[in-house]
């Protein structure tokens, strides 16, 4: 996966899940939730 791929996912909510897992590499819209680390 692309880096410009997977942050034009972020802009789909149907990918929030993929956030979760991109959130370590994105802390961009997980900043208001709190890391799972």
């Amino acid at each position: 996966m692309d880096l410009l791929g997977s942050l034009r996912q972020l802009n789909c909510p149907e990918k929030l899940l993929e956030i979760d897992e991109i959130d370590f590499i994105y802390p961009t819209k997980t900043k208001s939730s709190q890391p799972s680390n």
